[in-house]
């Protein structure tokens, strides 16, 4: 038998190969195992600094109201649980909600909807209906369409990196196949028509969001970005200087939560040097997060997000740049970036509201935003709608349902479906 040189590609295969091909995410089940007894020796103390206001962090029930025991299905949606990412983990969920009853044969595809929770990055979960906008749930179920509800890590372990790689991870998970297999388990009837994509993110989650824009998939195609109050900034709350401040229908004075949140810190550093020495920080890369923490449903992780905000230590959490400064937020990037990101195939119209009373997130916040995209894009007039809610504070629009809500999301239903 002779040896055959080994054959030149054609140009076809050369293109081919040269192709961007869609990140996997490796997994070490090793270091997972690892980081499970890190769970196992830290996740309860540690849960109770997060937790720590006083009765609030075993029990929901100061949330819980007519509106607050809301499920999926009083809204006309089946839920489903789908993962982006090894391993199987709460903040590696995607919620599929599908509408109820809907008569395939009469749709091309279903128009999808991906929606990022809030929650400061302490605290929040696609499961918890209540921060859902409920007017536009009501209008996704008109329109036939399915909402990708995207978990992501949280602080104190996890830090903006992992946040934004596990966004990163999701878009891949998006536009692969592994998702349309995922889908038809759970929905054989209906397809998808990515043509017709809602990117949205509510408070923190309008930083995953954004970011999804800013630093884009290769085949991100989005028709509109939807912003609720976004967190773009790093968190600084505008009512900080108080020295008491209401917290889950009660007042707390800031001395009685400044040496707890010392104690939070100091906590989270020792775990953190533990997870350092056995080398399981930094391994987002290797489909691992740093965070042993439960379920972050609120309330659980609501006083992290609160009292680090209060305390001004919140961007200890977010993370530091490789010279060992804090890293830049998303909004300070786009002020010093001289140009739009050139692999966006579509600028996406934008669509953000925002209230003038929000003490959390100020309304300067979203000014800027829109002034930056503007400025970017190259855009005299807005592509979209930017609205101020007078009186409006941080969350304003759950249950809002008027003429200024209606309008609204009349107005973006028809950029998101007509494009």
């Amino acid at each position: 038998m002779t040896l055959q040189p080994p054959s030149t590609p054609t140009q076809k295969e050369e293109i081919e190969e040269m192709s961007p091909q869609k990140k996997t995410t490796p997994w070490d089940d090793v270091k997972q195992r690892a980081l499970d007894e890190m769970e196992k020796k830290h996740k309860v103390t540690l849960e109770k600094a997060v937790n720590f206001l006083g009765g609030y962090f075993d029990t929901r029930e100061p949330m819980l109201d007519e509106h607050n025991n809301k499920e999926f299905s009083d809204f006309g949606f089946d839920a489903y649980t789908l993962y982006y990412r090894k391993p199987e983990k709460y903040w590696n969920e995607v919620g599929l909600l599908v509408p109820k009853g809907i008569d395939a044969s009469k749709r091309e595809g279903a128009p999808i909807h991906v929606f990022f929770p809030g929650g400061g990055f302490w605290t929040g979960d696609w499961k918890w209906c209540p921060w859902y906008l409920q007017e536009f749930l009501r209008e996704a179920k008109d329109q036939g369409a399915v909402i990708l509800a995207v978990n992501y890590p949280r602080f104190p372990l996890a830090d903006i990196k992992d946040i934004t790689r596990a966004v990163d991870d999701f878009w891949n998970y998006f536009y692969s196949s592994e998702l349309i297999e995922d889908y038809k388990n759970c929905v054989r009837s209906l397809a998808l028509d990515k043509t017709k994509l809602l990117i949205s993110g509510e408070s923190a989650g309008g930083y995953a969001a954004a970011y999804s824009v800013m630093r884009p998939h290769e085949e991100l195609n989005a028709n509109v970005l939807f912003l609720r109050y976004p967190m773009l900034r790093h968190y600084k709350r505008a009512d900080r200087e108080k020295e008491q401040l209401p917290y889950m229908q009660r007042k707390v004075d800031k001395n009685d939560v400044k040496d707890k949140v010392v104690e939070l810190g100091k906590k989270v550093q020792m775990i953190r040097k533990e997870m350092k020495e056995r080398k399981l920080l930094d391994l987002s890369d290797e489909g691992i997060f740093a965070d042993i923490l439960d379920r972050r449903t609120p309330p659980y992780g609501m006083c992290g997000a609160f009292a680090s905000s209060w305390c001004d230590t919140w961007t200890d959490y977010f993370g530091n740049a490789t010279d060992g400064g804090l890293l830049p937020d998303i909004l300070t990037q786009m002020e010093n970036g001289k140009k739009a990101p050139s692999d966006l195939k579509k600028v996406p119209a934008l669509f953000i509201y925002h209230g003038d009373a929000d003490t959390n997130v100020p309304l300067e916040v979203s000014e800027t935003f829109v002034e930056q995209w503007k400025r970017l894009f190259k855009q005299d007039n807005l592509k979209g709608e930017f609205k101020k809610r007078d009186e409006g504070a941080h969350g304003f629009d759950y249950w809002l349902d008027d003429k200024w809500m209606r309008d609204f999301v009349e107005n973006m239903t028809k950029a998101w479906i007509s494009g």
